[in-house]
């Protein structure tokens, strides 16, 4: 009779406690309508997170910063735990963070000081009581020595006895050389053919690339041949010579012969040390009773009209543009870009900016030469 009662009771005991036990869990943090909200924060990121760079140059790093659960306010950045010799600038410094991310970019600066291997930075995002940091890795290798670089275009140039090939050359200064620079190429040459090179000699200055024409001329009694021409920038570095080669073939076609043409034509702006270079509009005319068809042009800085004022202070970018150009029989100073040739295309000339004073260039006159091959097939 006893035991009756008591298992009665366990049973009402079990589910007076159900409703209960669902009641309170209803009640658990961050399930039911009273859970607090996420606190406002924000996250700092950056792309890359590591970078390599040589010594004595400077990397940059794109800092991100992030709102969470809507944060708004401004973010003060700052780098710290550099690496010896290393300086670090944020730009902007404080970021303003609204709806979206603010960017802020990060250049590294390094020194002929800075420990050659891997090493890390902090990036330390504050706003008010919230700070946030983040670890970049910047990895310095030894410093390249000064160089050059050469760039000899077109590859292959085919002419006729008695017209002249133009092959630009750019050559370019590597890892902060600022030395002279001459230009120059030993290949030897069939019989009849000449060559020219401008300008040979390149003062020193930091400009870079440098444009230089090198003109092969083949004379009327030429005979067919295929030649490879090398042409070889050098400088010094103290001790050490420095030099880049490239090479082109010229092929004489005796099977070819020479249209008659004339070319004009005058530089259409100013020139002047570290301004843009001048567009030289060149113009054919053609007194032929068939279609000519250019398949190479050329320009070249002849001199000036003062003596102390020479080539080597100009500098010439070859024509860009496609070949052949036609034109058409009896016309008469047709310009290339009524060819079609866009402008940006069109042959220029500069004035080198040198280290040295360049006051014997004020107000000269620069005198050009034009050369170049044409068919009439």
């Amino acid at each position: 009779m006893n035991a009756r009662v008591l298992t009665r009771a366990a049973v009402a005991l079990a589910l007076l406690a159900a409703p209960l036990v669902v009641s309170l869990a209803g009640r658990l943090p961050g399930i039911g309508a009273d859970a607090a909200p996420p606190a406002e924060d924000f996250t700092v990121t950056a792309q890359p997170v590591s970078a390599s760079v040589q010594r004595g140059r400077a990397t940059t790093f794109s800092v991100s910063v992030s709102p969470v659960a809507h944060f708004t306010g401004n973010v003060s950045l700052a780098a710290s735990m550099l690496p010896t010799g290393t300086t670090a600038a944020l730009a902007p410094s404080t970021v303003r963070v609204d709806s979206g991310t603010a960017t802020s970019t990060l250049t590294v600066t390094t020194s002929s000081r800075t420990p050659i291997g891997s090493a890390s930075l902090t990036i330390t995002g504050k706003s008010g009581p919230i700070t946030r940091t983040l670890d970049l890795v910047v990895v310095v290798s030894a410093q390249a020595p000064p160089g050059l670089s050469l760039a000899l275009t077109p590859m292959s140039v085919s002419v006729a006895p008695g017209s002249s090939a133009s092959y630009a050359v750019a050559v370019s200064r590597l890892n902060g050389y600022r030395g002279t620079i001459s230009v120059s190429s030993d290949a030897r040459l069939p019989a009849g053919v000449s060559m020219a090179v401008s300008p040979k000699d390149v003062p020193a200055g930091g400009a870079s690339p440098i444009p230089v024409t090198l003109t092969l001329t083949a004379s009327t009694r030429s005979p067919a041949s295929v030649t490879s021409v090398t042409v070889t920038a050098r400088g010094a570095s103290g001790d050490r010579t420095i030099a880049a080669s490239g090479t082109a073939t010229l092929v004489v076609d005796a099977d070819r012969s020479p249209e008659a043409f004339t070319l004009s034509g005058a530089a259409t702006g100013e020139l002047a040390p570290g301004i843009a270079p001048s567009a030289i509009e060149l113009a054919v005319t053609n007194p032929n009773d068939r279609p000519l068809h250019l398949t190479n042009l050329g320009v070249t800085v002849t001199g000036t009209s003062r003596a102390d004022c020479t080539a080597a202070h100009f500098a010439v970018r070859q024509y860009a543009g496609s070949y052949p150009l036609t034109v058409a029989p009896h016309a008469r100073e047709v310009r290339l870009t009524s060819l079609g040739v866009p402008a940006a295309a069109l042959p220029t000339v500069a004035m080198l900016d040198s280290s040295r004073n360049q006051a014997s260039c004020a107000g000269v006159t620069v005198y050009l030469a034009y050369t170049g091959s044409a068919t009439g097939r």
